[in-house]
């Protein structure tokens, strides 16, 4: 299954660059993509390229498979369950639930759809995961190599996406109130007993993080900036009617895809039980839960601007309700042990479970065969395969192409392992002029806007039709 349905966009952008790793050869810290930009190299950068480099060495042995790439993150997202579930095991001494937390957190259908994908949030929220269950060792035996191999995997993951730096910060935030003296964390004990080498671990994070989006940012205003992110897109530089639409957008397209909707409105029913009982609950886990609340307001306010069209960006976020759910649980089997061990208790968990399991599958089931996948279906399918026509019609690899009629940076490109551009910033007569003096070939899913008589005036000898995908050359014979 190639790349395709909801943010097929930035799917292509990842394989894109991971693609280029593979074909050019590049260095690690030299990341380019098939959409050449506007230096006509194609170099930039958003996400530490960890992975995309990885995945690129396993092509080489292996050779260009996507499914190696998929076998990857859904490879990183199930031990980041196993891990969670191995917490939870520990910290509430029970099988049971720590499964049914872990399988819970995978009926997530935004967690299912990115675990098969190639976006990086599920692999930088799995290895905060993995981070969680190694600063749960050191919480346990106090040893100081668990801290490091915990804030080594907060590292992988911060670089991949920031976000996974929320639980770190949590972390950062109890070490901080614990240092004033303002709490013990650890059952009366100092959870941090060396504070001054302690810390040391978390700055090591924090000064690698820095340096490296410093550099990514450097990196691309010296070839291509603007097309990847690096910062914030804050809900105050909006306006309220902005604000209101981008709440309906996230409502009705994305709401029902991080859980069922009863099951958030059990997590906030969660949240008033666990304030209204705050003095019974463990200060580690309360303390923790907190700084994630926060953090998560945080997280929606400064990056409010992208919820219209980006689920993924909350996947991270959902490490806020894995503490409630740990926290709920933890309360109960202290002061309702009756209830936390009641069978009938832990039916009704089950018939949660699989409920949630038939809402995920419905979600999924749609995003592959329904609207959100329309559009690729009728225009870009015939791209999956279309490689092997181009080098028949001579349109070779180093040939630069023009691809007509859409608005991403490289799912054409990409799809077709061409490199060049799209017509992502507009069609007009002065753009496509532009962009035609810069290539070899143009290439279109609807010839209709060739037809327009500034643009036919010099796109006219075609040399190959594809299904619905028509390919023109613009050299001089």
């Amino acid at each position: 299954m190639r790349p395709q349905s909801i943010h097929q966009w930035r799917q292509c952008d990842c394989l894109s660059i991971t693609l280029n790793y593979y074909n050019e050869n590049v260095g690690f810290f030299e990341p380019q993509m098939h959409y050449l930009g506007k230096d006509g190299t194609g170099k930039t950068v958003s996400d530490c390229p960890i992975i995309y480099y990885s995945v690129a060495k396993l092509w080489k042995v292996f050779g260009y498979h996507e499914f190696i790439y998929r076998l990857v993150v859904l490879t990183l997202c199930f031990l980041g369950l196993v891990a969670l579930m191995k917490t939870i095991e520990k910290i509430l001494n029970d099988s049971f639930i720590a499964i049914f937390i872990s399988l819970l957190m995978y009926t997530s259908a935004i967690l299912v759809y990115y675990s098969n994908n190639f976006l990086m949030n599920v692999p930088s929220f799995s290895l905060a995961l993995i981070a969680i269950f190694f600063f749960y060792r050191f919480y346990e035996t106090e040893r100081s190599l668990f801290l490091w191999i915990s804030m080594l995997f907060y590292l992988l993951g911060g670089l991949l996406k920031i976000p996974a730096l929320t639980s770190f910060i949590a972390i950062l935030g109890a070490f901080v109130v614990e240092s004033f003296g303002l709490v013990k964390l650890n059952n009366g004990k100092r959870l941090f007993s060396k504070p001054a080498k302690q810390i040391l671990p978390f700055l090591v994070v924090i000064a690698v993080i820095i340096a490296w989006y410093n550099y990514a940012y450097l990196y691309n205003q010296k070839y291509n900036s603007g097309i990847f992110l690096i910062g914030t897109l804050a809900i105050w530089d909006l306006s309220y009617e902005r604000i209101s639409t981008i709440i309906e957008h996230a409502w009705i397209l994305w709401f029902d895809s991080y859980h069922s909707p009863y099951i958030q409105y059990i997590l906030v029913l969660l949240v008033i039980i666990l304030f209204v009982f705050r003095k019974k609950i463990n200060k580690l886990l309360l303390l923790l839960t907190a700084f994630l609340a926060i953090g998560f307001i945080l997280f929606i306010l400064l990056w409010f601007s992208v919820f219209d069209q980006h689920d993924y960006y909350l996947i991270n976020q959902l490490i806020f309700m894995i503490a409630i759910l740990l926290t709920f649980f933890h309360f109960i089997r202290k002061h309702h042990k009756k209830i936390f061990t009641n069978g009938w208790f832990r039916i009704a968990l089950l018939l949660i479970l699989f409920q949630n399991v038939f809402h995920c599958r419905n979600i999924i089931d749609m995003r592959y065969n329904s609207w959100p996948n329309d559009w690729h279906k009728s225009q870009f399918q015939a791209l999956e395969t279309i490689t092997p026509f181009l080098d028949s019609i001579g349109v070779k690899h180093n040939d630069k192409v023009l691809f007509m009629n859409d608005g991403s940076f490289n799912i054409p490109l990409y799809l077709m392992e061409r490199k060049g551009y799209t017509a992502y910033w507009s069609t007009s007569e002065d753009v496509v002029k532009e962009r035609a003096n810069q290539v070899d070939y143009v290439i279109t899913n609807d010839t209709s806007t060739l037809k327009r008589e500034e643009i036919s005036s010099f796109i006219d000898q075609r040399v190959g039709t594809y299904k619905n995908i028509s390919i023109y050359s613009l050299r001089k014979e």
